[in-house]
């Protein structure tokens, strides 16, 4: 937990500070919601607006218990649950380090793999739901068996 896990797990870009800052401009807000998708293109409407709505406080409780120790230690969690956990990212994705997240000892890694999805970003399971969703319904008849 720290600073430092945030460091180690997340890519440190300008997104990183914007995510605890209570205040966002305009240029701030259409910034955030465009890099959840392909950085650089326009993000989906509704995207936009929900960046917008969030209240401040949110992502600066979020990001300070984060930073401050005070959120639950998931690198902790992941190494010791015996509950199988699915980790399916983007390959592509803009906040996530994800040769950090592949390279962590888990305990119980569904699929024996951190799968990373090619071509896709921060939310892949709205990017692409078609690649996406026979990853997740494998996964659940799995652990409902």
């Amino acid at each position: 937990t720290g600073f430092e896990a945030i460091a180690a797990g997340f890519q440190l870009t300008e997104a990183t500070g914007l995510a605890g800052q209570s205040e966002l401009s305009d240029d701030e807000v259409t910034f955030m919601a465009e890099i959840a998708f392909i950085p650089g293109s326009p993000a989906e409407p509704w995207a936009w607006q929900a960046v917008r709505r969030t209240d401040g406080r949110a992502r600066e409780t979020m990001f300070g218990h984060f930073g401050g120790g005070k959120a639950s230690d998931q690198k902790a969690i992941a190494e010791t649950s015996p509950i199988p956990l699915a980790v399916i990212n983007g390959a592509d994705d803009s906040f996530m380090n994800n040769p950090y997240i592949v390279g962590l000892k888990y305990r119980n890694l569904w699929s024996g793999e951190v799968i990373l999805m090619p071509g896709l970003h921060h939310i892949p399971f709205y990017e692409d739901p078609a690649a996406f969703n026979p990853i997740l319904e494998r996964f659940l008849a799995d652990v409902s068996a």
